[in-house]
Parts: C-alpha cells; structure tokens; sequence
C-alpha cells in the first residue's frame, strides 16, 4: 500500500514538473511576443520558449518572423548578410508549417520570406507564390491574409503565369463581391492603375456589382482615363439596378398575397430607388442593356403599388402624395387610372367632386383628375359649373388646390374643344395661384387653334415674365470636383440646346464633364474644347439641369439655354 501511494506521489510529481516545464514556454512566449520589443531579445526568449514547447507551432511561427525581421533589417547594413537568418527563418516557418499546416498567417509570413530570398536570389526550392495562394485558400474571404494576398500579386502582376493571374483575379473579384467597402475597393483600383492598366484585366477582378461599377467609373474619370469602359461599366449598374427593381417589385407582389401590405412596401421602395437611379447612360453606348419602353411600364407599375400600399396601410392619401401625383402624371391607361380610384373610393378617402359642395380643395383637385385621366371630359366641365355658382371665397391656404381644380376644368374644355371657355377657366385659375408657364402654354395653344394673334401675342408676353434668362450663370462660378452644380430652368417645352463655354481650358488635360437633364445623362465625356453644345427636348416649365466637373476643378465662364437645334454629336 505504500509503494501505491509512493506510486502515485511520483506521477504526482511528474506532472506538476511537466505543467511547469510547459508553463514555463508559454511564459517565454508571452514575453517575446507581446512584452518585448528589441529583436534579439525577442529571438533569445523565444530559442528558450521552443525548447519547452516543441510541440506548439505559434512558437515556431514568431521564431520564423522573428528571423525575418532579423533578416530584413540586415539588409540595410549588409545586403549579403542576411542570408544565414533568412535561412533560420525559412526553417522554422517549415517546422510550424508541419505542426500546423493549416495556419493562414504562418503560410503568408512563410510566403514573405520566400519572396525575400527570391529577390535576393537565395536558394529556396518552396515557390512563394505557391505559398500566397495556400494562404488565400486557407484564409477565407473575411481575412485580411486574403486582401494582402490579392494585393501582393496584383503588385507582381507581370511576372505571373496566365493560370497565377487567374488566381489573382479570382481573389480580388471574391473579395469585393457583395461588399460595401469603398477603401478596399480603392485600394485595388489604385494598384490597378499603377501596376496594370489593362481594361480587361479591371474587367475580370470586378464582380457584378452596380456599385462597384460605378465607383470604377468614377475612378475612371477621376483619373482621366478609359471613357468607354468607364460608360460600359455605368450602363451594366443600370442594367444591374433595373433588374434588381424587377426582382424587387415581384418580391413585393408575392409578400402582399403571403404576408399582407406592411411586409411589401419595404420591397417597392427597393424597387423605387433603385429605378431612381437610372439615367439611361446605356443611350450613350452602341449597346442597349435594357428597354427604356419596359422601364417606363415598371417604374408606373412600382410607384402605383407603392402609393397603394402605403395609403392602405396609413389610411392617408399625404403620406404618398407627391408619387401619387407622379403616378398619374405617367399613366395614361384610363384603366389603371380607374384601379386606383376604385381602391381610393373603397377606403373613403376621396368621393365625388360633382355637385360643387365640397371644401376640400385637394381632395376635390384629385377627384376631377382621376375623372379627366378617365376620359370623363363632361363630367369635369359639370363639376365646374356647379363649383362657379357656390364657392363664394377661397382661403388663402387652398387657393393653390383652388387654381388646381380650375386648371383641370379648363382641360376638360380644351378636350371637348371649348377653347373661349377653356381660356376664361386658365385666366380664373391664374388669378386665384399666380401665373403659371404650363396653363400660360395652353392659353397659348388655345389662341393658336382659335387664330387670334392678339391673344397669341399677349400670352406670349406673359411667358417672357415667367421664363428664364438665357444666361443661367454668371461670370467667375466654378465647378468643384465630383460636386453638382442643379439648374433649374423654366422653359416653353421644345427642341432647345444648352451651352456650357469654360475657361482656361488646358489642351493636354480637359475637363471630364458629366451633364444630365432632367433625370437623363446628355453628355458623358471630356470637353472636346471651350464650348460644348447640347441639344435635348425641353418640358414646359420646370428643366433640372445637373452638371458635374468629374477630374478636377473647372472656371465657367457661361451656362446658356436657347432654342435652336445640335447634334448632341457636334463638339465645337
């Protein structure tokens, strides 16, 4: 019994001397990696951990960078020195390497060393691109071995074989795929342009990501370079963002018949923006990626569902208001028009304007539009006559619903061809809100059809007040670089050119200028010299202009509207 106890104390003791043995080697380790800074000291803590700790690779792995480190710093005193120590370090990165194989960072630290001794022209029968590459496999997409991997070879991009280069794109592609990362994505494009500049390489390390595309196109301009892959890649965002707002509006439809309206209008406003931004750079391109005429029918279609489903979940016709309006502006169809009044009606929120009763000027404003949008000229006409007799006077905070109605009415005559009465209604309209250049343009057609120059003349003097000036800039305004400049102009609604002169143009270095029109790019390309000339069809009233200086600071000396006819081809 005693020598079983005599027994057990010993392994007892054995143990506890095997616990402080191995202890001891963490403690070293701790020491040299995260309490010391001086290299040598870090390597003589280390050479001691190791012989306590044979089996732990993490040791093995900071003697073999250590030893790098030793190396590197070598370099500078003695370029033929180092040799020794970046063979210390090659044969511990090896032996960490076979306790653990599947260490990320002990392949890429082994994969540095490697590339060292390669420039140095060190013998070494291990490839370090070899050993980048197990680094990227066993390092997964989230690590950022993986982004320095990508980096590294991207850097030696003309040295690799086509089977290397293909690794290499393949891991920068993963890595920017479904991220919204704009540095890493930066950073790749940098080493683009300083290492590679092959268009079709930037082709195959992009995923197919709209805004990854079009951050490359703004790269592109930035840096004066590739215009048409630059409009290849804004036009595959669009046509990436219009199938995205297709697959979105169906989600939604299937969310309304399985989970009801509140699960559906996240997905419609999905679709919406990303309708929102399209501005059809495909129109630049000799490829059309996607039919303008379908896009039309969808966006009608989102904003219809979208304005449905928000009304029917608040039960207020203002929490949608301004696409409601948009809505009917774009849709012709008197049978989709008649949908969406029927589901207004159904909930109580709008109810017959005829019989000039009610008070509720926007209310009354959307009911007769429903019924002009429906044909129902005469009905509109009815309810205008009956509104003549009864509304005595007209709040000043409903009288821009007022002139509303009493423009609508006017249509209504217009449409049924009594032009005098359709004219006496604009006046009516106007003198409740103010004169306005689309009920002013009516008038105008109205004198025309009427042939009555005086009238014609007349309205024609009324425009000029509300039109704006031929030069919409003055002297000495600039553009920042990548910072819009918005116009809003006031036009007829015709075929019109806009002019934009520049100064102190340098030749060699010309301004990259992306101008849009209202919501549709018209110029997407450097400035051909001082004057580029646009020509696009005006709307009556309202016309957003936006240009925007892509490649660095611009001076203007004028922005100028007319109306005359230019090839949007034409550079002068």
């Amino acid at each position: 019994m005693p020598v079983k106890r005599l027994g057990i104390a010993a392994a007892l003791v054995v143990l506890a001397a095997a616990d402080v043995f191995v202890y001891r080697g963490h403690h070293l380790f701790y020491r040299a990696t995260e309490r010391t800074s001086d290299l040598k000291t870090k390597i003589a803590l280390l050479e001691s951990a190791q012989r306590h700790a044979r089996l732990n690779d993490r040791v093995f792995h900071a003697l073999g960078r250590a030893h790098f480190d030793e190396a590197v710093v070598g370099l500078g005193r003695d370029p033929s020195g180092p040799e020794a120590a970046f063979g210390r370090s090659r044969s511990h990165f090896l032996r960490s390497l076979a306790l653990n194989p599947f260490s990320p960072t002990a392949q890429f630290d082994f994969a540095q060393a490697l590339q060292y001794m390669s420039a140095l022209g060190l013998a070494a029968p291990e490839s370090f691109i070899e050993a980048y590459q197990r680094a990227a496999r066993l390092s997964g997409l989230d690590s950022r071995v993986f982004a320095d991997v990508g980096r590294i070879m991207m850097t030696r991009w003309e040295t690799l074989s086509p089977d290397d280069r293909g690794f290499a794109a393949n891991v920068v592609r993963e890595l920017l795929k479904g991220r919204r990362d704009p540095e890493l994505l930066e950073s790749f494009l940098g080493l683009w342009e300083f290492n590679i500049r092959d268009p079709e390489v930037l082709s195959e390390i992009l995923p197919p990501d709209a805004a990854v595309f079009r951050r490359t196109a703004a790269f592109l301009a930035e840096k004066s370079l590739d215009r048409d892959r630059r409009l290849e890649y804004l036009s595959r965002a669009e046509a990436l963002d219009f199938a995205s707002a297709k697959a979105e509006f169906q989600a939604g439809r299937q969310r309304q018949r399985s989970s009801g309206t509140a699960a559906a209008i996240a997905h419609f406003q999905e679709a919406k923006s990303a309708l929102d931004r399209i501005y059809f750079f495909q129109n630049l391109t000799d490829q059309i990626l996607f039919d303008a005429t379908e896009y039309r029918t969808l966006r009608k279609s989102v904003l219809r569902e979208s304005v449905l489903s928000r009304i029917d979940l608040t039960r207020r016709i203002d929490e949608a208001d301004e696409d409601l309006q948009t809505f009917l502006r774009l849709e012709d169809s008197a049978a989709e028009v008649g949908q969406v009044e029927a589901f207004l009606r159904e909930r109580g929120l709008i109810e017959s304007a005829r019989g000039g009763t009610m008070t509720d000027f926007g209310r009354q404003a959307l009911s007769l539009w429903l019924d002009f949008k429906q044909h129902r000229f005469r009905e509109v006409v009815q309810t205008g006559q009956a509104l003549g007799r009864s509304i005595l006077h007209v709040p000043e905070e409903m009288k821009p619903n007022y002139g509303r109605i009493l423009e609508i009415i006017g249509d209504a005559y217009q449409k049924l061809d009594y032009l005098y009465e359709s004219n006496v209604s604009y006046e009516k309209a106007m003198e409740v809100a103010g004169d306005n250049v689309h009920i002013l343009l009516k008038m105008r057609k109205n004198y025309e059809r009427l042939n009555d120059p005086r009238g014609t003349k007349a309205v024609d003097g009324r425009l000029l007040m509300k039109l704006s000036p031929t030069d919409l800039l003055p002297p000495g305004s600039f553009l920042a670089k990548g910072i819009p400049v918005a116009l809003t102009v006031i036009l007829r609604g015709s075929s019109d050119i806009v002019t934009i002169e520049l100064q102190g143009q340098d030749p060699a270095s010309p301004a990259y200028l992306s101008v849009k029109i209202n919501r549709q790019v018209v110029w997407d390309d450097f400035a051909p010299g001082q004057v580029i000339r646009l020509s696009f069809m005006s709307s009556p009233g309202e016309n957003e202009i936006e240009i925007t200086s892509l490649n660095g600071p611009v001076a203007l000396k004028k922005i100028a509207v007319g109306s005359e006819y230019v090839d949007n081809k034409e550079k002068t």
